[in-house]
């Protein structure tokens, strides 16, 4: 199957761009009619303002806030969990506290001479995006000028790479959205465009455009002007105050030239592909030869196109490599790719379903070295964890929250969504099923059996028994649904949902099967299976119905988009 995405006409939206990543690096390609532009991303590149923020102690209020829940008083019972338990952002009427991922640069390259547009083209089993267009040679005949994108996983970097066999002008400029609060210096030599930027209370960092070419360049106000081009190299880094990850010496200089760039391509593809071929699908059926685009708008239209669902699939496999593969951060809300000061939820981390879903496919797809930028961050993070559980909660084991950032702090920041205990026992899943695939004794004792064993540790303090010696869960919330009774709030918080005894079934029967692999802990995991043994049943609804929480209630919105009770 030829697993392109490929486009008869160019296009500036960043939203229709063409994403390369090398894990930390980013990239997102557009290929306008006479320019292309990269939107640059380094995954450590966030504000910075935030990151040693602390919890309140506040756990002496759980009893009253659940005396008030076996009292059925909803409205109250979630009002004063939101206001001890919540956080301090969102709804509050106070800035929230997580930092937003920000973009780095664009790196534009103007191409005046362009008289036509060809195609432009993503590459997933190669990693490679590519460019052509028409350009006026000298003597007045055209030509293709082809332009050619990798993030380059070994060398960490971003290059732009064009070729054509008539001489080429153009325009080289690195700029980046306007913003008040970023103080930035930009320095232009011959050969290097640079751009410093520092974030007040938070983060600096640096973007380095190297040059190389068979032609002349002349220095400008914004930029470098190059004409009598047949052949160019741009070479990408960035680098932050949080991971200055290369070299001094390779930030001084520029290591490759022109020369070097068939053997960069070689290595790159010949990475690239050896992972996204592990795992293909075959149908006996033929390829639509139309543009992406136009395969799409026909599938809305209502034709079968088989084979446009398996790119997708493959499309989903490339972008977890491109933002996770060789990576210190995990794929945020929109991997590692943003060109917005102010991105929807911060661009950040959301552990009721976002986090989970970036990842579903890494071990089942042959992408489990994905997962290990997941698995350091969880852990990374588990250490403030375990003291948010007991600020919060008065419990052992760990918390974590429903929406954090690259620095991991585990603070209630979503006021209205935040009083959850579900994010840690779902995130324990992965842990689980990457020693599932592999059957790695030291990975489950070294790092998913500590964090699967915080988990039920929190359980065993936080769970209750009823009078009726049934373990209850409370407070307790269904992403992101609410029922009647519970007043403005965006969520309910009531007792056992559905989602939360499933959540606390399975990540206690993780900390049991692991323990028992390992032959460890054996009194904790009587008490551990005691909890889960006496979990609520599901709750089948009058009208045969799983219920999404312990009893029939009225749904203020049927429908909701969040079936999490189905977890």
């Amino acid at each position: 199957m030829n697993k392109k995405l490929w486009y008869a006409h160019p296009d500036e939206a960043w939203m229709n761009g063409l994403p390369v990543g090398s894990g930390r690096l980013a990239a997102m390609v557009r290929n306008a009619e006479k320019k292309d532009v990269l939107s640059l991303n380094h995954e450590w590149l966030w504000r910075g303002k935030n990151r040693q923020r602390e919890n309140i102690t506040c756990a002496n209020h759980l009893a009253e806030i659940r005396r008030l829940l076996q009292q059925e008083d909803f409205f109250r019972a979630t009002a004063l969990a939101n206001a001890w338990l919540g956080g301090l952002g969102g709804i509050s009427g106070l800035p929230g506290r997580v930092d937003a991922y920000q973009p780095a640069a664009d790196l534009t390259l103007e191409l005046p001479g362009t008289v036509g547009f060809e195609r432009r083209e993503l590459d997933i089993s190669e990693g490679l995006v590519t460019a052509c267009r028409r350009v006026l040679s000298s003597e007045g005949s055209e030509a293709i000028l082809t332009s050619q994108f990798i993030a380059h996983a070994q060398d960490q970097r971003i290059y732009l790479h064009c070729h054509c066999p008539a001489a080429f002008e153009g325009f080289i400029v690195l700029s980046r959205t306007e913003d008040a609060e970023l103080r930035s210096v930009q320095h232009l030599t011959s050969r290097r465009l640079s751009f410093s930027g520092s974030f007040p209370e938070g983060m600096t960092y640096v973007v380095q455009v190297d040059l190389d070419l068979d032609g002349q360049t002349e220095v400008c106000d914004e930029g470098i002007a190059f004409h009598d081009t047949r052949e160019l190299l741009l070479s990408v880094q960035v680098t932050t105050s949080v991971m200055p990850d290369l070299p001094a010496a390779s930030r001084q200089q520029f290591s490759y030239t022109c020369r070097d760039w068939p053997e960069r391509l070689a290595i790159h593809r010949r990475f690239f592909s050896s992972v996204m071929n592990r795992m293909d699908i075959e149908l006996d059926q033929e390829e639509n030869p139309l543009p992406t685009d136009e395969r799409i708008a026909a599938l809305r239209a209502g034709a079968s196109d088989e084979t446009l669902l398996i790119l997708a699939a493959h499309y989903g496999r490339y972008l977890l490599v491109a933002s996770s593969m060789g990576s210190d951060l995990p794929a945020n809300l929109q991997g590692k790719w943003n060109d917005a000061i102010k991105p929807p939820w911060e661009c950040d981390y959301h552990f009721d379903i976002n986090l989970q879903m970036n990842y579903w496919a890494a071990e089942a797809t042959g992408l489990s070295e994905c997962s290990e930028a997941l698995f350091r961050y969880v852990l990374r993070m588990s250490e403030h964890g375990r003291k948010a559980a007991r600020d919060l909660y008065g419990c052992r084991g760990v918390w974590l929250p429903i929406q954090t950032d690259a620095w991991g702090r585990a603070t209630p920041e979503s006021y209205g969504w935040s009083v959850w205990i579900g994010a840690a026992p779902w995130i324990a899943q992965h842990f689980w099923w990457h020693y599932l695939y592999h059957g790695d004794l030291d990975f489950l004792a070294g790092k998913a059996y500590p964090f699967l064993r915080d988990v039920a540790l929190f359980y065993e303090d936080y769970c209750t028994y009823d009078e009726a010696g049934v373990v209850q869960i409370m407070p307790s919330q269904s992403p992101e649904n609410r029922f009647a009774g519970t007043g403005h709030f965006p969520v309910s918080i009531g007792i056992s949902s559905a989602m939360d005894v499933q959540l606390a079934y399975d990540a206690l029967g993780y900390a049991i099967k692991a323990a028992g692999i390992l032959g460890t802990d054996e009194e904790a995991v009587l008490r551990w299976q005691q909890l889960r043994d006496h979990l609520p049943p599901f709750a089948i609804g009058q009208d045969g119905r799983l219920l999404e929480w312990e009893k029939d209630r009225v749904e203020v919105e049927p429908g909701h988009r969040h079936l999490s009770h189905l977890y």
